[in-house]
């Protein structure tokens, strides 16, 4: 959902800005998104193009500016994969989206896959709040704002 929705907000700003997903582990790799990320979505306004999951592979410490974790977990799986097979050269490229969110009430965005619709529009709602910050950031940053 997360890259859905960066580059939904990016887009009207016309940044020259690239984004992808991947996830850490590879039980879902070749795999359309969850029907219940799809329908959160476009429930809200999005529109979710065909997307195929794939793995995050070593080349994106060098092929990436930032590298954005949605949760701890997977945060630590990237700050541990950087420091065996890096030397932890990339970590401080390796961010929380909800660090950037204003106000929020947590750091992380709770994983809705063992849950129902709601937890999905949970979801999708830290992640706007994330990404719309994360936005406004790398705007001042570049001087793009």
């Amino acid at each position: 959902m997360a890259e859905v929705i960066f580059k939904e907000m990016a887009r009207p700003l016309e940044l020259n800005w690239e984004a992808d997903s991947a996830g850490t582990g590879s039980w879902h790799r070749g795999q359309d998104m969850d029907r219940r990320a799809r329908t959160a979505l476009v429930g809200t306004g999005f529109n979710p193009k065909t997307h195929r999951a794939k793995q995050f592979i070593e080349s994106y410490f060098y092929d990436r500016n930032l590298i954005i974790a949605l949760d701890m977990e997977h945060y630590e799986d990237l700050i541990s994969l950087d420091k065996h097979r890096n030397n932890g050269k990339a970590s401080s490229k390796i961010k929380l989206l909800m660090a950037y969110a204003d106000n929020s009430p947590t750091l992380e965005v709770p994983d809705p896959y063992y849950g129902n619709e709601g937890d999905f529009k949970y979801a999708l709602g830290l992640i706007e709040d994330g990404v719309r910050g994360l936005i406004l950031k790398l705007s001042k940053i570049s001087g793009d704002e």
